[in-house]
């Protein structure tokens, strides 16, 4: 089916013979009629039918007819499900569809916007392998270990050919994953032996690409096989032309040859695969409320990098917290003591109340812990704290110099970082936001160096009122122990096997090896330059 390159290069438009919408719900209007299906310059997904006298009547007096209150969700009767029956075979169906009507009094047209077309065929399938396949607009940048040769022939005499190292591909062992270019834009595909909903495959996949490229990437098409059925989902583009954007948790340039990189992707797949249901994983929720901000401001950016921050500190666990056992027995005691003074029932349930509160673990403590069991600069919470106070109680970024905001984002955005490795187990190359020059160094930082002496105590007290004491940031206090590698080894990229995950063949032929990486000389790669971001 060439339909799904055609849809990601916006050719999409098919001709219908027969096109229906059925009212959802309770309700029993059905019209109908030849038609169309096609994307509009936009990419949105459009359909019109040529309808019948009697259902443009129909279609008339159910709008008509129809109130809807304004603040109030659209009730399912409002709701239309379309069934498109094509000239060239395939059914494609969609949901919640409200349709309009153009035309006379008595004839006319049906037409509207559709949000994704669904086309599902059976298909005969013995084992429980699932994969998926997802096209996302545009080239996406990737670090590659992959090369594709194409050769160019005159009749049946080679005229020439060129090698382009433009792909990437990774082995695990529950796993099978590549992504490439194709024309335009580029595909993205997984298989797994065994695995759970093939649409929940898609969603992870697109989860761990957008964490580990930093980057909010639209879905045009998803493509799923499993459970004895193949499926394509066809989506309308997003209205949005502006695309959040952060830097990812390890640079990267073209060629990653120790694979560093997508052994990241591995683990947060691994990691996010475990949830079985069709919502965002929640680390997934707090990285891409970050993504998506950046795409508005500044102040919007910070305030989600704080927030999620302190929600992913509420998915570690407390186990690092010290125990609350000696504090309990001391906030009993200032309890009892009260029963004895004279207090309203309001003053008296209000301070009650926060006494309670304090028995409570909150995010910030486990912020707190983990910093400690991490070994990182303890100064990272202090700007975590300044920036979230301004920016969630309505104060702004309190007038600070932007070099002094863009700095603290940086060291937040650290920390960030490094809860959502230390959640997905990962154990690798990572790089400092918190340091200038953004260098790489390994992380966990426990596993690898002592807690640096040079690291700053601070005293905390609410996030209301943080008592201050001489303050060094983490890129002053020391941070982080950088090794970067000034050498990369020779690398041999992979043979690739014929990529068994998409629902469609990829002509492209693979090379199987390369020339050793660097200078043509001694095969050293320079370690890369210091770009940080502002």
């Amino acid at each position: 089916m060439k339909t799904p390159a055609e849809f990601a290069d916006r050719n999409f438009k098919v001709e219908c013979s027969q096109i229906t919408l059925r009212q959802g719900g309770k309700g029993t209007l059905a019209v109908g009629g030849p038609g169309e299906l096609w994307q509009d310059d936009d990419g949105q997904i459009q359909f019109k039918i040529f309808v019948s006298e009697e259902h443009y009547e129909a279609l008339n007096t159910h709008r008509n007819t129809t109130k809807r209150v304004l603040g109030q969700l659209v009730q399912e009767e409002d709701c239309f499900t379309l069934v498109a029956e094509t000239f060239s075979g395939p059914v494609w169906t969609a949901e919640s569809v409200f349709p309009n009507r153009r035309g006379g009094l008595a004839s006319g047209v049906a037409y509207g916007y559709i949000h994704e077309l669904l086309y599902e065929c059976q298909v005969p399938m013995q084992s429980k392998a699932v994969s998926a396949t997802i096209r996302l607009p545009g080239k996406v940048s990737f670090p590659c270990n992959q090369g594709t040769e194409t050769v160019t022939k005159i009749g049946d005499k080679e005229a020439g050919n060129s090698w382009n190292l433009n792909s990437a591909e990774h082995t695990h062992e529950r796993f099978k994953f590549r992504i490439h270019p194709e024309g335009k834009n580029t595909v993205a595909q997984i298989s797994m032996q065994e695995g759970p909903d093939p649409l929940i495959l898609a969603w992870r996949l697109h989860e761990s690409l957008q964490f580990v490229l930093g980057q909010e990437l639209s879905l045009l098409v998803i493509e799923t096989a499993g459970d004895g059925k193949m499926t394509t989902r066809l989506r309308s583009a997003s209205n949005s032309k502006t695309k959040g954007f952060i830097p990812p948790p390890l640079r990267f340039q073209q060629i990653d040859p120790r694979s560093q990189f997508w052994m990241m992707f591995a683990n947060y797949f691994c990691a996010v695969i475990a949830l079985a249901n069709a919502e965002p994983h929640p680390i997934s929720q707090h990285i891409g409320s970050v993504i998506e901000s950046t795409a508005a401001s500044l102040g919007a950016e910070v305030l989600a990098l704080t927030v999620a921050v302190e929600g992913l500190a509420g998915l570690t666990t407390s186990a690092q917290v010290s125990d609350t056992s000696a504090l309990s027995e001391e906030l009993n005691a200032v309890k009892s003591a009260l029963v004895g003074v004279s207090l309203s029932e309001s003053t008296r349930a209000r301070v009650i109340g926060a006494l309670e509160a304090m028995t409570n673990i909150r995010n910030s403590d486990l912020l707190r812990s983990f910093l400690k069991a991490q070994q990182l600069p303890p100064a990272l919470y202090k700007s975590w704290s300044r920036l979230r106070n301004a920016a969630a109680h309505g104060g702004g970024l309190g007038g600070r110099e932007i070099e002094d905001v863009i700095r603290l984002r940086d060291e937040v955005r650290m920390l960030l970082y490094s809860l959502a490795l230390h959640l997905i187990g990962y154990r690798g190359l990572r790089t400092d936001y918190s340091q200038q020059g953004w260098p790489d160094c390994q992380w966990p930082i426990a596993a690898s160096t002592p807690t640096s002496s040079t690291q700053v105590s601070l005293v905390h007290e609410d996030n209301e009122g943080i008592a201050d004491s001489p303050e060094a940031s983490p890129s002053q206090a020391g941070g982080i122990e950088n090794t970067p590698d000034a050498v990369v080894e020779q690398a041999i990229l992979p043979k690739t096997e014929a990529a068994d995950v998409s629902n469609q063949e990829v002509g492209s032929n693979i090379v199987n090896q390369t020339e050793p990486l660097g200078s043509a000389q001694d095969g050293a790669c320079e370690p890369s330059s210091p770009t940080p971001g502002v």
